[in-house]
């Protein structure tokens, strides 16, 4: 079974995994969203593994695009986020429960 954390603890984690960064750009912020690298609106689901801190604007900018198309497009790409996303996704770097 899945440990079960507080919702404003696992929200906290996942910022604190990202060193209090968006994910997509590198700011720090301490207004950082969450982000859902694939998007609800597709199929996306709510784990610890598809949710990344986006500052607002970058979650805003990606809406419901696919992350990689978008963030590939970005000034501020950057091919390390981009591996740390993935690994990210892929649980080889995510220290915090799937499930809130």
């Amino acid at each position: 079974l899945p440990i079960c954390f507080p919702v404003t603890i696992w929200r906290q984690s996942i910022k604190e995994a990202f060193g209090c960064q968006c994910a997509y750009c590198g700011v720090k912020d301490d207004q950082l969203t969450l982000d859902h690298i694939h998007p609800k609106t597709k199929g996306g689901e709510d784990l610890a593994t598809n949710i990344v801190p986006a500052c607002r604007k970058c979650n805003h900018e990606k809406g419901s695009s696919n992350w990689k198309t978008w963030f590939k497009q970005r000034p501020e790409y950057c091919e390390v986020r981009e591996q740390v996303i993935d690994q990210w996704m892929n649980y080889l770097l995510c220290p915090v429960s799937s499930y809130p």
